[in-house]
């Protein structure tokens, strides 16, 4: 997003940069970006899930798990939630590289321009640069559960927001595992999100305004899958010095189970 300066600070500590929207690691044991095993027909009726930001219960733990749950769905179907499960490679962490850590937070302003309320996905680079690019990354495992198991979901669809960049500072980089369909792309992000052609900015330098969906992309996973990954990186090769914190966000996720029983 537009910047006077980069990373230019909030009252909170953090960068302005708020958009949201749609999501490997050494992940925690649960499967993850990958196929759910073959399962037996279920008894029960699809139903039509949304995991929504703004108004469902979410709880963050800390600034490295956060879990989701959908409010009551129709019928005798339980709710379903996301757990979101961070991990760090190299010299990136979480939070910002200063002041409160807000990872992992619901953004309730505009994000992406086409909706408001989403996840903050908040990271920095810390110390020397001896470890950066892909060498520094955050890694966010987003698992689904029902009555405490894990459960299959189908049609899987999410955006990710606020993909930019800033020179000297952060270049953001995403990538998603497993089987899923890019249904739509923002007008300046290149590449597929997988981790030979990762989703980023097409420029070294192209911050986006809040209202602005050009940093956007949208995935479908057919499924069904238990859950999935997201690697977050930044491109960037040189530093000026600023603060290298670096922020995306992930939308409302609906899908539909059968699974759940």
């Amino acid at each position: 997003m537009t910047q006077t300066t980069p990373e230019s600070a909030t009252t909170d500590g953090l960068s302005r940069r708020r958009v949201a929207a749609a999501a490997a690691w050494a992940a925690p044991t649960l499967v993850v970006g990958a196929a759910a095993p073959a399962l037996a027909a279920s008894p029960c009726p699809s139903v039509a899930y949304t995991l929504d930001w703004g108004t469902n219960t979410y709880t963050r733990t800390s600034g490295t798990q956060g879990k989701l749950t959908s409010s009551d769905p129709a019928g005798a179907a339980p709710p379903i939630s996301v757990t979101v499960d961070a991990a760090y490679t190299g010299n990136m962490k979480s939070g910002a590289e200063t002041g409160e850590n807000r990872n992992l937070t619901v953004e309730a302003g505009v994000v992406g321009g086409i909706y408001a309320g989403g996840l903050t996905i908040l990271q920095s680079q810390t110390g020397t640069y001896s470890s950066y690019q892909r060498n520094a990354r955050g890694t966010y495992t987003f698992s689904f559960t029902a009555n405490g198991r894990p459960v299959a979901v189908k049609g899987l669809t999410f955006t990710i927001t606020d993909i930019d960049s800033q020179s000297g500072d952060f270049w953001d980089v995403v990538e998603l595992s497993g089987a899923f369909t890019v249904t739509s792309r923002g007008s300046t992000v290149i590449g597929s999100a997988t981790e030979a052609a990762p989703a980023k900015q097409s420029g070294t330098s192209t911050p986006l305004a809040n209202l602005s969906s050009s940093g956007n992309i949208t995935v479908t996973y057919a499924g069904p899958i238990t859950g999935f990954t997201m690697t977050y990186w930044n491109a960037q090769t040189s530093f000026s010095g600023v603060d290298r914190s670096q922020a995306i966000y992930v939308s409302d996720m609906t899908f539909t189970s059968s699974n759940y029983c």
